[in-house]
């Protein structure tokens, strides 16, 4: 006997105004440095927002790719 299991995912995550300026911030150094950097949001934050599990405190990590 096969089960199935589906999982509702979302294809667009709402950010809070504070990570929302993190990531504009972020992102305007690396246009104002034309920086060939790729930045991801990685981690427990992005896969709650994914899953839609709603969390007061969700820190979120970020990494900074350097394609060289």
């Amino acid at each position: 006997m096969t089960t199935t299991t589906t999982t509702k995912l979302r294809d667009r995550i709402d950010l809070t105004d504070n990570k929302r300026k993190i990531l504009d911030l972020l992102l305007a150094a690396l246009r104002k440095h034309n920086l060939k950097t790729q930045l991801r949001v990685a981690g427990g934050w992005v896969r709650d927002k994914v899953l839609l599990i709603f969390l007061k405190f969700s820190p979120f990590s970020l990494y900074a790719l350097s394609r060289v």
